[in-house]
């Protein structure tokens, strides 16, 4: 049973240890914890402690969770879709199944597909509109329609477009 004392394995310590060594004034919980833990040396009541520890490191990593969260919503709000991902995914990592996670995790990565997407086929239309060939960049301006139905960029592009094939095939004097 090395590394097991009183129900606590070396990890379930070092919790603990790190709050103690921490700077600043201790909080109620971690004097709490310094009780506990003197009286696991003195020979009191063990599984007290190890519960204490066990829902104080619960605790700690519900609050943790709730602040990635929060920087998760605050990415969003501003359209940092790929920033608030990565938040939303290290929530996954400590509570794979939280459904709000989970859920919103499904819709970024959605919404940043679609954002690629929209960026390849302008792009492409941009590429063809340059190189004088606006029937197929008209093409790929409509797929960014398609996929954004409200995009200026888009619908100027198609009438840009559409003014040079205009242009060209005016009769000439």
């Amino acid at each position: 049973m090395a590394g097991k004392v009183a129900g606590l394995d070396k990890g379930e310590y070092s919790f603990p240890v790190e709050i103690v060594m921490s700077s600043g004034p201790l909080t109620d919980e971690e004097n709490k914890l310094i009780e506990l833990i003197d009286g696991v040396i003195k020979g009191v009541d063990s599984v007290g402690c190890v519960a204490f520890i066990r829902a104080l490191r619960m605790k700690k990593i519900d609050e943790k969770k709730e602040e990635l969260k929060e920087e998760a919503k605050k990415y969003r709000h501003k359209d940092m879709y790929k920033k608030a991902l990565e938040e939303w995914r290290k929530v996954l990592e400590i509570d794979a199944a939280d459904t709000e996670a989970l859920r919103e995790t499904e819709e970024l990565t959605r919404i940043i597909e679609k954002e690629q997407k929209i960026k390849g086929h302008a792009s492409s239309a941009k590429k063809y509109c340059e190189g004088g060939n606006n029937l197929d960049a008209i093409a790929e301006w409509i797929e960014v329609l398609r996929l954004d139905p409200e995009s200026v960029i888009a619908i100027n592009g198609i009438e840009k477009n559409l003014e040079t094939i205009k242009g060209k095939s005016a009769p000439t004097e």
